[in-house]
């Protein structure tokens, strides 16, 4: 299955504290939480997970987020886990969305666009066309 993909994936990541999708879901409407998108602007602009803010935002005001646990996610782990490195080098409390985009999109939630929410997805890819099948995906 494509959830079974996406674990497996997980697997070659780099090692870094991950969160399941239920997890980072539960954790994401706590005020003491920032998600970061990690993708490209090219990505963040066919959509994002609803309340994240771009890495370049974060990073440009990173001093207004002190104290904060960050949850980042990409398309599906690898740039992201990347990122919470960097962070966790730097004392902050970061943790990987186990999964990325690709896990959210298997919750059935909406994304969210310029224009509202939406159901289109970038997937990085033919190989990474992983979203669930209600969603549009593009790359």
């Amino acid at each position: 299955s494509m959830l079974k993909r996406l674990r497996n994936a997980w697997v070659w990541m780099p090692r870094v504290p991950g969160v399941p999708i239920d997890d980072f879901i539960a954790l994401q409407s706590s005020t003491n939480v920032i998600v970061v998108d990690a993708r490209t602007e090219e990505e963040q602009q066919v959509s994002m997970i609803p309340g994240a803010i771009s890495q370049a935002s974060f990073e440009a005001n990173e001093s207004a987020y002190t104290g904060r646990t960050v949850l980042v996610y990409c398309t599906i782990g690898v740039r992201s886990a990347r990122s919470v490195r960097q962070f966790r080098a730097r004392d902050i409390n970061a943790f990987n969305l186990i999964g990325g985009i690709l896990a959210w999109t298997h919750t059935g939630r909406p994304l969210q666009s310029a224009t509202g929410e939406t159901y289109r997805v970038h997937v990085y890819g033919k190989k990474w066309d992983l979203a669930d099948d209600r969603y549009e995906s593009v790359w």
